[in-house]
């Protein structure tokens, strides 16, 4: 499969609206790539199922979240946050912490971010983050939770295209003629 886009609150009210502009754009970017990806939208709104919690169990989101995790090699779970609202972030981008998750994909987020965007990690609680959840403890996938700011929809297209090359990154590698390593991703003929 490839990469698995998963973003809980994509149905109002009380949707996350920028959360899904970033998500098409990313996954945009990843088909002009040709690097293999799935997006996950919920399809409930948040305040009658919260699809980001534990809530989650038995609904047909969390089915197609378990199906897509069984053959991803990494998921990005996309929220949004606004600042005009929430004083707490100013940041443009968050890349969220939670426990056992691995801090690499963290740190190389905000490597290739940092020179264009104002972007820092929070440690946050699991208990929010099912499908990162989900991935890391039963599936053991990578996992990278993105907060986007409602107000940095400007950097939407850099950041994107930054997570889609990390992303790609972490595709299953085969061993080339010459003896390299080649990725997978991109040609059809060696998936």
């Amino acid at each position: 499969m490839g990469i698995v886009i998963a973003v809980p609150h994509a149905k109002n009210p009380n949707g996350s609206p920028s959360a899904v502009a970033f998500a098409k754009q990313l996954e945009s970017i990843l088909d002009v790539r040709d690097i293999p990806n799935y997006a996950l939208y919920g399809n409930s709104p948040r305040d009658m199922l919260d699809l980001s919690s534990s809530e989650a169990r038995g609904t047909s989101y969390n089915s197609d979240l378990a199906s897509s995790l069984r053959v991803a090699y990494i998921l990005l779970e996309v929220h949004d946050f606004d600042s005009a609202s929430d004083p707490t972030f100013d940041e443009d981008f968050l890349f969220a912490e939670v426990a056992k998750c691995d801090t690499e994909v963290i740190d190389q987020a905000l490597a290739i971010t940092n020179d264009f965007a104002n972007v820092d990690t929070e440690r946050i609680e699991s208990e929010k983050h099912y499908a990162s959840s989900l991935a890391i403890l039963s599936f053991e996938i990578p996992t990278l939770i993105v907060y986007v700011n409602r107000d940095s929809t400007d950097l939407y297209p850099a950041v994107a295209e930054a997570l889609a090359q990390l992303a790609e990154g972490y595709a299953p590698r085969r061993t080339g003629e010459d003896g390299s390593e080649v990725s997978i991703v991109g040609n059809p003929r060696q998936h």
